[in-house]
């Protein structure tokens, strides 16, 4: 018998066993041999052998704001960053910019959202949100910058759209038209921006299909949620309005799709 002797690497006998090794146990073994499993640890401890990734603990979401408070959302402008401002140093602007007396501010509650550059006051008291609804301007350290804020709408309401509104319609006489016998369930009303769509809050979870203005029907359409995007840094969030750095000079072009497709 003639026997051939060719180049390769040498194996010990219990690789040559019969006996075959479960497809975890022999990578455990190989890796052994080879030296890169060290330390007091087993190969099943590394990730790509047991089939699971190392995860990076969450970040704890914050309580849920109550049900029964009254939500004022302060949007700031001039590149007012709040990343970059304390909890305590905004609560004290806050509190200069109005007159409630002590006992009304121990159940308010305020939350700074970073990611959307903005903050939410919660009250327990309508007339504590008219006030802070009225803040125009917040003084940080010697710098004063400008504010929008408004009331958000209760928990238990639907949102619809009606279009083709005229432009010379104050936003009085919108509110006035629609909220009225005619349309019991309407709370408020008022137009988005500049344009010729309004926007109606209805009392409950269901939107009519038609709603009265002026005497004229028109056709009610359910109010869609969109997601906020910056179209000056391409970040989703928050709006371009409330960018905390205004001056910064950044291609707009680089978010358009050609540019994108075009540019690789």
């Amino acid at each position: 018998m003639e026997v051939v002797e060719i180049e390769g690497t040498e194996i010990v006998p219990e690789d040559a066993s019969m006996d075959r090794q479960p497809p975890k146990q022999a990578a455990q073994a190989c890796l052994k041999r080879s030296g890169i499993v060290t330390g007091q640890g087993s190969a099943s401890d590394t990730p790509m052998l047991n089939g699971s990734a190392q995860r990076l603990p969450r970040k704890p979401r914050q309580p849920r704001l109550p049900d029964d408070h009254v939500k004022v959302v302060i949007r700031p402008r001039d590149g007012l960053n709040l990343s970059k401002v304390g909890e305590k140093q905004l609560r004290d602007a806050i509190l200069r910019e109005v007159d409630l007396h002590a006992t009304l501010l121990k159940e308010n509650i305020y939350r700074t959202c970073v990611k959307a550059n903005l903050i939410v006051v919660s009250t327990p008291h309508l007339s504590n949100a008219e006030i802070y609804s009225q803040i125009s301007k917040l003084q940080v350290e010697i710098e004063t910058y400008d504010v929008r804020a408004y009331v958000t709408s209760p928990e238990n309401i639907a949102k619809g759209v009606i279009h083709n509104i005229p432009p010379y319609n104050s936003p009085e006489n919108v509110s006035a038209s629609l909220v009225n016998d005619r349309n019991p369930t309407i709370l408020q009303a008022h137009r988005t921006g500049k344009t010729n769509t309004v926007l109606i809050v209805f009392d409950g979870d269901q939107v009519p299909f038609q709603v009265c203005y002026r005497g004229a029907e028109h056709k009610c359409y359910l109010h869609k949620k969109r997601t906020e995007v910056c179209d000056k840094c391409g970040a989703v969030g928050h709006r371009s309005d409330v960018w905390p750095k205004p001056n910064a000079k950044i291609c707009t072009r680089r978010l358009s799709y050609s540019y994108v497709v075009l540019g690789r």
